[in-house]
């Protein structure tokens, strides 16, 4: 008998084990195929109980595991003073709210990202994207600036072919010249420049990766596995 049960506790500690990664495939499958709604739905199952001050505390820890805030030592309090001051929440727009239906409660973490500004940049793309405004060669840049020197363009320029685009933007890495086409999208900057950048940077392991709020764009450069880690454990609808 004293055998029989070891083997069954031993066949029930496998079954549980296989359950438990079932299940996590299933959330994991969940968090890469859902709508927004299924993002909010699940954002607010993980984090909805936290106080607004315990979720920004939450999330810088996990964001400082992974490498972000390099430069910073902030305690929990600074961390939470810092996140409040730099934001301009209201009753109206509060990502950290609970509140039923409110659906900015799922983009939370970009407002704490966003002091890390060495790793981070999230502006409102309307950027008076006009000729003679050189608002690409300014966007180049600054991502260049977050790109942990994993793009690194030089002379970069932009011509128009007309007020109305389209746009080619110009640069060289590494002595490599390389012309990107884009059409004009009113004044906004067009994101589609993303995605031909990262086919530039393929080699080095790293993708800018684009969240968007709103006019708002969120980039940030990560691996594959640190942008599935960020999507899966902290249910961010990244671009796809």
């Amino acid at each position: 008998m004293k055998y029989i049960k070891k083997y069954l506790i031993t066949v029930i500690s496998i079954v549980i084990f296989i359950l438990l990664i079932y299940e996590f495939q299933n959330i994991k499958s969940e968090v890469n195929n859902k709508s927004l709604d299924d993002y909010y739905s699940i954002s607010m199952m993980k984090f909805g109980k936290l106080t607004k001050e315990q979720r920004i505390i939450d999330a810088y820890h996990f964001y400082t595991d992974m490498g972000f805030f390099k430069d910073t030592n902030f305690s929990n309090n600074e961390i939470v003073d810092k996140v409040l001051q730099t934001n301009d929440f209201s009753q109206y727009f509060d990502p950290f709210s609970s509140k039923e239906g409110n659906y900015y409660f799922i983009y939370g973490d970009l407002f704490i990202l966003n002091l890390d500004n060495k790793r981070i940049w999230f502006k409102d793309t309307e950027m008076d994207v006009v000729q003679g405004n050189n608002a690409y060669v300014k966007a180049l840049n600054e991502w260049s600036f977050i790109s942990m020197k994993k793009f690194n363009p030089q002379n970069i320029t932009e011509e128009w072919k007309s007020t109305e685009g389209p746009v080619t933007v110009s640069f060289t890495i590494e002595n490599k010249k390389y012309k990107l086409d884009l059409t004009k999208e009113s004044d906004f900057i067009n994101m589609d420049i993303i995605s031909q950048i990262n086919k530039i940077i393929e080699k080095s392991g790293y993708r800018f990766e684009t969240i968007g709020v709103d006019q708002r764009v969120c980039v940030v450069l990560l691996t594959i596995e640190e942008k599935d880690k960020i999507e899966n454990e902290r249910i961010i609808p990244f671009a796809h």
